[in-house]
């Protein structure tokens, strides 16, 4: 009996073996994934499989497979993929030459009196830059503003595409997007609204938002 026991106990760490071979090799052979095992313990090991902004975690043991968490990555602003033939003159900007960019979602920062002084930094150069890409001339820049979409008073960056020259002179405008701004500010330090919500709201139809607000 004893000797039989060694036996199955030996197949069973054999099967074992190949099942956890196997599952790496399923990860592998996913397109575009890696994969990655934690430190060995007695009796199970584990993969990480990331594949289309997806992270599982797969345990295997040898007695049975078990998903541990299936965690989706976090969602980022649009990639900005044009930087000449802008489209201007309109509320909402080109979303593919100004998606939006976030420097921080740090409200303990944010909220404090006079931070976006400490943060502000466009020159003239990158304006320019900005109405060149919307084929404005520079000549007309008084009757616009070069807008952070995402305002950094809700934690956005001075990079260019987070940047586009808003109009003054059109019903929804500079002016407006300002008072909205002023409102999510608001709405964020006083714990109303989570920062990430105020950011997406700014960033992807603000005139949306706006209206909603207003009623």
């Amino acid at each position: 009996m004893n000797k039989r026991h060694t036996i199955i106990g030996t197949g069973l760490l054999v099967v074992a073996v190949i099942l956890i071979s196997t599952l790496h090799g399923v990860a592998a052979s996913v397109p575009g994934s890696t994969t990655s095992q934690t430190g060995p313990s007695p009796a199970s090991n584990a993969a990480a499989v990331v594949d289309s902004g997806v992270t599982t975690q797969i345990a295997a043991s040898t007695s049975s497979i078990q998903i541990i968490a299936v965690t989706p990555s976090a969602a980022e602003l649009g990639a900005r993929t044009k930087s000449s033939g802008c489209s201007a003159d309109q509320s909402l900007p080109d979303s593919a030459c100004s998606p939006g960019a976030v420097l921080t979602t740090d409200i303990q920062t944010i909220c404090v009196p006079g931070y976006t002084k400490t943060v502000r930094d466009v020159p003239q150069s990158e304006k320019q830059e900005v109405f060149a890409e919307y084929g404005i001339d520079w000549a007309q820049h008084s009757g616009y503003e070069v807008d952070h979409l995402i305002s950094l008073e809700l934690g956005g960056s001075n990079d260019i595409s987070n940047l586009f020259p808003e109009s003054y002179s059109i019903k929804y405008n500079a002016r407006t997007k300002d008072q909205f701004e002023n409102y999510l500010h608001a709405q964020v330090c006083s714990g109303k609204m989570p920062i990430d919500v105020a950011q997406e709201e700014i960033s992807t139809d603000w005139l949306k938002y706006y209206l909603a607000w207003k009623g």
